[in-house]
């Protein structure tokens, strides 16, 4: 089951709502609502909860925003953007590989807090400009949460942004990513420790401090899997599809039942088949997939009818684009062409080996063991 949804497109970018987005948009709703709106207006019940709301919209509006001002410039530099997901702790942009250098990666970066500073600049104006109560209410809130939304991304801790732009900086200077992300991650660590911390502490006295430690372990893992991707990155860097080709090719016939799918999940002993309509590629099949539908439908349901439409890779693609192509979409194995002509594929667990015998063989290593 997809755990976001397509809602539309902004600056040609696929929009995407994580179902996580739900509550958080109503617990802001509620905060500001039972707390901030009364605190400082005279508003009313019902006119709290207006503004509550409108202003939880608006603040995640802005966070979309913060986001597309990240892609449109990664677009920019030619690097590919398959969407953004508003979700429970804000917003990320799915950003794909790129020729990066530390230039694009400090102006991508950037990008964000100062539309953020932008914004809050003009809701200051708007709360300084017109007496209207609610329009005033809004733009105090949305001109101060704007503000602390850029100035907590520029804190200087992978994967923030202020993590990322160091990262630029170092890795001008010192021209070695990994290193400049190990020292860019650490930092990350330091800071959502901080907020663990911090969260214990308003927690002692009292005050709202779950969100600030959930935030912070969030966050230490996020740092963690960064540099970890950037590990894999380097050690992939130079290899094509072409170096981890396999000519065995795991089908499956389009037409066949789920039961029979079952059945050739366990006989190839995969958990990722290719599927074909007689010559002709169609798609892939997870086990995950067939596990979606009920078992009581097996029987009358064709393969073809749960096929994901992944598109074959060429021969000179490159292996860490592969990878990250197999995360994405939860899949084992991708065909790989010749022209038009389907040769062979390359297998998760093929560079997964790779990785492991290039830690064996040299200085660069991962903190957990790749599985």
């Amino acid at each position: 089951m997809k755990q976001s949804f397509y809602i539309g497109k902004l600056a040609g970018i696929k929009i995407e709502l994580h179902y996580s987005w739900f509550f958080i948009f109503l617990l802001v709703a509620w905060g500001l609502a039972a707390g901030f709106f009364p605190a400082h207006y005279k508003v009313g019940l019902l006119g709290a909860w207006l503004l509550g709301a409108f202003a939880s919209f608006l603040l995640f509006m802005s966070i979309l925003l913060h986001e597309v001002a990240h892609s449109i410039v990664a677009k920019q530099h030619k690097i590919p953007v398959h969407k953004i997901t508003l979700f429970f702790f804000g917003g990320v942009a799915s950003i794909g590989k790129g020729k990066l250098t530390p230039k694009k990666e400090f102006e991508m970066a950037i990008a964000g807090p100062l539309f953020s500073i932008f914004l809050s600049l003009l809701f200051f104006i708007v709360y300084k400009s017109i007496n209207f109560l609610y329009v005033n209410a809004l733009a105090f809130y949305l001109y101060k949460i704007n503000l602390i939304v850029a100035l907590f991304n520029l804190a200087p801790g992978f994967p923030l942004d202020g993590g990322r732009i160091l990262r630029a900086i170092l890795w001008y200077f010192y021209r070695d990513i990994v290193k400049a992300t190990k020292i860019a991650s650490f930092c990350g660590k330091v800071f959502a420790g901080i907020l663990v911390i911090g969260g214990f502490i308003g927690l002692f006295f009292g005050g709202f401090g779950l969100w600030f430690i959930v935030l912070g372990f969030f966050l230490y893992m996020v740092a963690e899997a960064g540099y970890e991707q950037t590990v894999v990155s380097a050690l992939l860097n130079g290899v094509g599809a072409r170096d981890l080709l396999t000519k065995k090719i795991y089908c499956i016939d389009a037409n066949r039942t789920l039961n029979e799918l079952s059945k050739a999940f366990i006989t190839l002993r995969k958990e990722t088949l290719l599927v074909f309509d007689k010559k002709k590629y169609l798609g892939i099949v997870r086990i995950s997939d067939l596990m979606d539908i009920k078992k009581e439908k097996w029987a009358k349901t064709k393969v073809k009818e749960i096929t994901r439409k992944i598109a074959p890779i060429k021969l000179e693609t490159k292996i860490d684009s592969v990878f990250l192509k197999m995360l994405r979409y939860g899949i084992d194995s991708i065909p790989v062409i010749k022209g038009k002509r389907l040769i062979g594929t390359v297998e998760r667990e093929a560079i997964i080996k790779f990785l492991r015998l290039k830690q064996i063989l040299g200085s660069t290593k991962l903190r957990r063991g790749l599985k």
